[in-house]
């Protein structure tokens, strides 16, 4: 975290002929703990001790940019490295181009779409329970659960491909930083796909499959995709 605020904040002076002057604030902070911290090697608890004496409130608010700052990249590095030690973890299927079935993908956005109404309801109901009363969010949540409900009483063949691509749209213009979480979620039941043979075998997939996870990791962008998601189209798709 040091590190990374420093960089920071020698990138915001670095054009400023006065940059030692202008930083020195940031290197009296840690001079300031380190003082702390040996005073107070006589206390049985040294880290609570300094944490509970020392205060960078003031810093902070006199420059918030920097800690700002600090605070959006150090977030975005830590999804970062998150989304890359779950990708070092997963077995990525090998595709043989010549033999993947004509309706594979046809099968893979059915499977999602399927997953992402049953998970998404299950995982609001759960964040309304959670609630206070009166929580302005809540009415909110029960509007995108009445949605979900018109999808699964519809009956109808899942639009998949067109709940990620908007999905993916969302994503994109709430986050500058590219993170290709919801392109693998559609890898992962893709690989699934390729090994399927009769509606049973669909079916038991999307039974044995969730994606609650990401949503809880990504609710925001969820949460948009369903208050802007046009019921009035699902209604006009044939019954298939």
């Amino acid at each position: 975290m040091h590190k990374a605020l420093k960089v920071i904040v020698h990138q915001a002076y670095e054009d400023n002929e006065n940059l030692f002057e202008d930083g020195v604030w940031f290197e009296k902070i840690i001079n300031d703990i380190l003082c702390l911290v040996l005073n107070a090697q006589a206390e049985k608890n040294v880290v609570d001790t300094v944490v509970e004496k020392y205060s960078m409130l003031e810093v902070i608010s006199t420059h918030f940019d920097l800690f700002k700052k600090f605070w959006l990249d150090y977030r975005a590095a830590k999804r970062a490295k998150l989304e890359q030690d779950r990708m070092n973890k997963e077995t990525i299927c090998v595709i043989d181009v010549q033999n993947v079935p004509k309706n594979a993908s046809e099968i893979t956005f059915r499977v999602f779409s399927e997953i992402l109404i049953r998970d998404s309801q299950e995982i609001i109901e759960n964040r309304l329970q959670e609630l206070k009363p009166y929580n302005d969010e809540k009415a909110a949540l029960n509007s995108i659960l009445e949605k979900i409900q018109i999808l699964k009483n519809a009956n109808v063949k899942r639009r998949g491909e067109e709940m990620f691509e908007t999905l993916r749209e969302i994503d994109s213009n709430n986050d500058d930083d590219y993170s290709p979480w919801l392109r693998r979620v559609i890898d992962r039941i893709f690989c699934q796909a390729l090994k399927l043979h009769t509606t049973s075998d669909v079916n038991n997939l999307i039974a044995n499959s969730t994606i609650k996870t990401v949503i809880k990791e990504h609710f925001k962008i969820f949460k948009q995709f369903w208050l802007e998601y046009p019921i009035a189209k699902t209604t006009k798709l044939p019954n298939i």
